[in-house]
């Protein structure tokens, strides 16, 4: 199928779609976005009337719940031929976030069935891989706990996961995507160490998440800006130049990587508030 075929991916500031050429088919960003409203429509005073959005829901749910299990390419808008367990966790997460609103027993079915095909096709020696037909690892797997529940932070496989992560992907505080990445090298990148740290939140390891923190600030640029990924350990120093040459130096700043920061900083300062009540009570 072509790209005209399915509902846009990628959209300009303005709300119109991008008539670039850039991979189409991919699921995780309808997923985030209804995880993004269920939380907007949580701590909004204001506006938390889901009625005014039920269109745009009826078709993202809808959406998701008839493709789900098909190929699309993921959060890193690659391979495009393979199920990617990143975006089940998206999907799951979103279908799951939206529907403590709608109670949709058809939503319930389907999140069903992803779990159930989790478990079935994307676990390797009792934590996830990449893909249903990949065995390696993603710190995109961390979607699967953070923040999108399709395990508890407790659960052994996530355990497990991040073991894998920790031990094949993480340098000193830097979080690469997964091991055979060459983009512009195949750096760290700052929102997967935010992304870390959040988890670390999640399960009360302030201190790591501490460390995930620093890592971040050290390198922010003289003016405080946040690259997309950072180039001090690459998986292969030859593709630095090929990128470069091909579209400039690494994008900075980078809005995301601010976001995923504060989100950071914020889970911090509540868990390191949190503890100072309790040491005074």
């Amino acid at each position: 199928m072509l790209n005209d075929d399915y509902l846009p991916t990628w959209f300009m500031l303005d709300g119109n779609n991008c008539d670039e050429e850039w991979p189409n088919f991919q699921l995780d960003g309808y997923g985030e976005w209804l995880w993004a409203l269920s939380q907007h429509l949580k701590l909004a005073e204001n506006d938390n009337d889901i009625a005014k959005y039920k269109k745009s829901i009826d078709v993202a749910t809808e959406y998701l719940c008839c493709f789900w299990n098909y190929p699309c390419f993921n959060c890193w808008q690659e391979d495009g031929e393979k199920i990617h367990t990143s975006t089940l966790a998206a999907i799951y997460g979103g279908l799951n976030s939206i529907n403590e609103y709608l109670n949709d027993s058809y939503i319930e079915s389907t999140l069903k069935d992803i779990k159930q095909y989790v478990l079935d096709n994307c676990i390797e020696d009792n934590r996830l891989k990449k893909c249903t037909d990949l065995n390696s690892t993603d710190a995109n797997l961390l979607w699967a706990a953070t923040p999108f529940k399709l395990f508890k932070v407790n659960d052994l496989i996530i355990k497990n996961t991040v073991n894998i992560i920790e031990k094949e992907l993480v340098h000193e505080g830097g979080v690469h995507r997964y091991p055979e990445d060459t983009y512009y090298g195949g750096g760290e990148w700052t929102i997967l160490s935010a992304w870390l740290g959040l988890y670390y939140c999640e399960i009360n390891e302030v201190e790591k998440a501490g460390k995930m923190l620093r890592w971040i600030e050290s390198k922010a640029n003289i003016n405080g800006e946040l690259a997309e990924q950072v180039l001090d350990n690459v998986n292969d120093d030859y593709y630095i130049n090929k990128w470069e040459s091909l579209w400039g130096e690494v994008a900075s700043p980078l809005l995301w990587s601010h976001a995923m920061y504060l989100i950071l900083l914020n889970s911090i300062n509540k868990l390191s508030l949190l503890s100072v009540n309790n040491t005074i009570k």
